[in-house]
């Protein structure tokens, strides 16, 4: 019997392998960037309905916003 925390057929190989070809890879297509104004409109319109956005989105949303978002632009 297989105790629990094995994983069935090899599952950690294959997810750690996706998650190496995440995070190797840094070639992303611009049309899938956010640019800074866009963030920052974003960012307003959250503020100007009242709506508290998950953290994590925030402090995203500001980092894009302060470094230019999609590659300084």
């Amino acid at each position: 019997m297989r105790s629990s925390s094995e994983s069935p057929n090899g599952v950690d190989e294959c997810s750690s392998s996706l998650v190496s070809m995440l995070q190797s890879s840094n070639e992303v297509a611009d049309r899938y960037l956010l640019s800074g104004k866009a963030a920052e409109g974003i960012l307003r319109r959250a503020n100007k309905r009242g709506k508290t956005l998950p953290p994590q989105l925030q402090q995203a949303l500001e980092i894009v916003v302060l470094h230019g978002g999609r590659n300084g632009k």
